[in-house]
């Protein structure tokens, strides 16, 4: 892992154990450098003398990279351990609305698909959806007309349901 992601994961945490606003916002800004540049992680990536459009070149929008080109350099453990660090700020202090949206902007980047608050519920679908399979199977075979309405209960507590305690927890 780099020097550069421990070392901002180590003030960032201290800045926040001390209840500093203005040094986690510092924090972020130089998180925000390392994304958007590279700062720090073997050297500034950028795509200034580039014009993928001339080059017939369609850029999707989940196509982050190009925006932010020190996301290429960064593995996904240094990646985890920045979104780990992060998501526990809120829990250490309050933030200002400045930080906040910076922190949020941070693990939107990041984490585009919220991967991190969804673990614990992804860790256990398998075992739980495969469950509901065991007992649909169950009802289907002991109680064939009850079936259709067992279906939709098992997939409303197995897939619906945990989503939406997802959704109200974590928010959208």
């Amino acid at each position: 892992m780099s020097p550069t992601v421990v070392d901002a994961v180590s003030h960032l945490r201290s800045s926040a154990a001390s209840n500093s606003a203005a040094g986690v916002q510092e924090d972020f800004e130089a998180i925000g450098r390392m994304i958007a540049y590279g700062e720090g992680l073997g050297g500034a990536v950028s795509f200034d003398n580039l014009d993928l459009r001339e080059r017939g070149v369609s850029i999707s929008g989940e196509d982050t990279t190009i925006y932010n080109p020190g996301l290429i350099t960064m593995t996904d453990q240094e990646k985890d351990y920045l979104i780990s660090a992060l998501h526990s700020v809120p829990a250490t202090m309050s933030l200002p609305p400045p930080s906040s949206a910076a922190l949020s902007q941070l693990l939107f980047v990041l984490d585009p698909l919220r991967t991190y608050e969804l673990a614990s519920y992804l860790s256990r679908l398998p075992a739980v959806s495969a469950g509901a399979y065991l007992a649909g199977v169950a009802v289907m075979v002991a109680k064939r007309e009850l079936f259709p309405g067992a279906y939709v209960g098992l997939v409303a507590g197995a897939f619906v349901v945990p989503a939406v305690v997802a959704v109200l927890k974590n928010g959208l």
